[in-house]
């Protein structure tokens, strides 16, 4: 009940996080079978033995399911149905139909068990997560896993005769304190995971420009700290500026200028590798970060960027719009800085500008400035059907 209230109050602080809520009430319905089972409740022992069955089912598929929605997965609904359904069953067999304790035990251990193995399999990729992660996995993994190994060593194919003597048998004993071990370390680990990803969601939206997804200068100056700061590992910086933006959003409205930014920061995280770092420096002004790139394949790069974006047409209530951008590039030089770098490579973004706008300056070297043909865009103005364009 305890675990459960906590993970409510925690889903209360963001109620997008359906996996939390799913913890939660997978810890109150375990709580409502333990009164079940001990009580004898409702209608002695046979009744009960089917309903806290019912309960204890509904929890293992309920943290199942939240345990998967954390990484975006699911069983879904017509599985949970069946499963619940199954084991409901065959305990009613083996309660009323052809009563065995020895089988319900089986089937409850065996079947949660496999349940959440198949969960766990299904999350096997936070074992190459970050630690939390990592132990998360873990414990999911040996909690499955001792539901078979411990009922089949305490166990084995018979039960001890009457209430007092099962009680006191390795098996009851063993179950309680496994129980308390593993699922209470399951739930804390839960717990952590919960309140990291909410502190990592914090940290992301601190650090990221709202409009773009783009990194802002916060975030920016923190990836630099964590990946720049050692000399020996080179880089290369792009530094771009989007062209005559002013006159964008003069003509169309700043709407519309957010709409070319948003596309833009879309544009270049969809170009760049994962491990590159995209931010947004300014109004109209991003800057790239290639790790381990020299400075003709991030010119290479740049370009890319720039034939992509000058062929993007924007349309917009008062006609339509080609934009272009211009790009500055630059190799960090061994013992140098990345600061220097990105002040070499913002020099470059204004000869480009300088030269004509739309272009690639990768080296102060003339025969290696990369300089590509300006494109003019068109304005079209829809409400006055003007067919004479106009140039951004």
């Amino acid at each position: 009940m305890l675990f459960g209230f906590v993970f409510l109050w925690v889903w209360s602080l963001d109620r997008t996080r359906s996996s939390i809520l799913c913890v939660a009430v997978s810890s109150f319905m375990l709580a409502a079978a333990m009164v079940s089972h001990f009580l004898a409740w409702p209608g002695g022992p046979k009744p009960a033995a089917v309903f806290c069955g019912f309960l204890y089912t509904l929890s293992v598929l309920c943290a199942c399911e939240g345990l998967l929605l954390r990484t975006g997965k699911r069983c879904g609904l017509y599985f949970d149905c069946t499963m619940l359904a199954l084991v409901t069953g065959l305990l009613w067999i083996f309660t009323y139909a052809s009563p065995s304790l020895w089988a319900r035990i089986y089937i409850q251990n065996f079947g949660y068990g496999a349940l959440l193995l198949f969960t766990s399999f299904r999350l096997a990729e936070l074992r190459h997560g970050n630690a939390t992660d990592r132990i998360l996995f873990w414990i999911l993994l040996g909690f499955s896993v001792q539901f078979f190994i411990f009922t089949s060593l305490t166990l084995g194919l018979s039960t001890p005769e009457g209430g007092k003597a099962f009680v006191a048998s390795p098996f009851w004993g063993g179950l309680q304190l496994s129980l308390t071990v593993f699922g209470s370390g399951l739930a804390f680990a839960v717990l952590i995971a919960a309140i990291t990803d909410m502190m990592e969601d914090l940290r992301r939206e601190r650090d990221s420009d709202p409009l773009t997804g783009a990194l802002n200068r916060r975030g920016l100056a923190e990836q630099v700290r964590r990946q720049f700061r050692n000399p020996t590992s080179l880089a290369s910086v792009i530094v771009c500026d989007i062209d005559h933006f002013k006159s964008i959003n003069d003509t169309f409205g700043h709407d519309a200028g957010d709409a070319v930014l948003r596309a833009f920061g879309l544009l270049l995280n969809d170009i760049v590798r994962d491990n590159d770092i995209v931010a947004r420096t300014g109004g109209e002004e991003f800057m790239i970060l290639l790790p381990a790139t020299v400075e003709d394949h991030a010119a290479e790069v740049a370009d890319r960027i720039r034939h992509r974006f000058k062929t993007t047409v924007f349309e917009f209530e008062v006609g339509k719009l080609l934009a272009t951008a211009s790009f500055g590039v630059a190799e960090q030089q061994p013992e140098e800085l990345i600061e220097t770098t990105v002040k070499r490579a913002d020099g470059r973004l204004y000869e480009a500008k300088n030269a004509g706008r739309n272009r690639v300056f990768a080296s102060k070297d003339s025969d290696q400035i990369m300089i590509s043909t300006r494109h003019k865009g068109t304005v079209q103005d829809s409400v006055s059907e003007r067919q004479n364009p106009g140039t951004i």
